[in-house]
């Protein structure tokens, strides 16, 4: 018999009884049911629309719409929103169900990186996996009371319009994201990354808050669409001296901290999956474990955008339906790859297999 989310929260849930007691500030609402949250994406995800020919093996997508595309002046949306609803309506003409990257980092709007202030981030380790990606980004200062102020609008204004809508399943939560759409990352291995943070007046215990206030954000204006977060081991700045740790601790609070707060209206992912234990490091699959038993919808993409750098397509995605993983993101490899469309269309069945399975 699998464990419900009611006693799977309560296990998570106990070693935290008192941990931000006084800290969370969701007003109470009505209790929502299973049936008032649209289902998460499932499947193999694909992003942006799937090239001709493919239609039949994806039903759900990424869409990445920057922030600043969406407000580029504080308060005005019509220019994003026209955007957003051409997706969203051509996606309801393929059926297809989107899962939805409000970008923030870089891809915050001008005038608020004036208000709050900037960092630069270095990722030259990272863009080894991602070779479009350049070599630095000068992001908002995700951690400043304003910066927050204008997430939750931001964050509000969508759920307004969009809350109900039949194709949007699922908004990432990307307040806090630094170089890539993964919060948890800070890019601290390189010592000029640790510099400007500490230039720039960020701590640990800022962005600690600032990831618990997206948690809150998204728990009160998000109520039945899932809300995403892309997890790692938390990279954690000390506050002397000039190191670093993963912080799994952190991570591990973390899950415990957001399945409490939005049940089953929370989708955790990682974007670092591989098929070889030994790529990554045990931290890396103690996070697998932890989102495996979590009780809620998880989903993984591979790290590295290449065939190079992905390695044997097939054998990873039978790695992530052995982990339990409910949807695997694929970048545009598949085209070229070996595995026939009838192949790809029983590993997509698989997955969604999961994601039944979880419920």
């Amino acid at each position: 018999m699998k464990p419900t989310l009611t006693l799977v929260t309560a296990l998570l849930l106990a070693p935290l009884a008192a941990l931000h007691a006084t800290e969370l500030h969701v007003a109470p609402q009505a209790a929502l049911t299973q049936n008032d949250i649209k289902p998460a994406t499932a499947g193999l995800v694909c992003f942006g629309f799937p090239p001709r020919g493919w239609e039949s093996i994806f039903n759900g997508m990424i869409y990445k719409l920057g922030w600043d595309v969406l407000e580029a002046e504080p308060g005005q949306y019509e220019a994003g929103f026209r955007k957003l609803d051409a997706t969203l309506q051509r996606a309801v003409d393929s059926g297809l169900s989107v899962h939805l990257l409000v970008v923030c980092g870089e891809n915050s709007p001008a005038w608020l990186k004036k208000k709050v202030g900037t960092v630069t981030v270095f990722d030259p380790g990272g863009l080894a996996y991602n070779p479009h990606a350049k070599g630095s980004r000068t992001c908002a200062r995700w951690w400043e009371p304003e910066f927050g102020k204008a997430y939750a609008r931001i964050q509000q204004a969508l759920a307004e319009r969009y809350d109900g809508h039949p194709r949007l399943a699922v908004v990432g939560m990307n307040r806090c994201m630094s170089f890539w759409p993964e919060p948890f990352m800070r890019q601290l291995r390189e010592a000029q990354n640790r510099q400007n943070l500490r230039e720039a007046g960020y701590t640990a215990k800022l962005d600690k808050a600032a990831q618990s206030e997206t948690l809150e954000t998204h728990a009160r204006y998000w109520r039945k669409t899932c809300s995403s977060i892309a997890l790692n081991p938390y990279q954690e700045l000390a506050d002397n001296g000039d190191t670093w740790r993963q912080n799994m601790e952190y991570t591990a609070a973390f899950i415990r901290e957001a399945v409490g707060m939005l049940g089953q209206r929370l989708v955790l992912q990682n974007d670092s999956f591989v098929y070889e234990r030994s790529q990554l490091g045990a931290d890396y699959w103690r996070l697998y474990d932890l989102m495996k038993h979590s009780g809620v919808t998880f989903g993984l993409q591979p790290r590295g955008t290449t065939r190079e750098t992905i390695g044997d397509l097939r054998r990873l995605i039978r790695a992530a339906i052995n982990q339990g993983a409910s949807y695997l993101e694929l970048v545009n490899i598949y085209e070229a790859s070996p595995i026939s469309k009838e192949e790809f269309a029983t590993f997509d069945r698989q997955l969604e297999a999961n994601m039944k399975d979880r419920k």
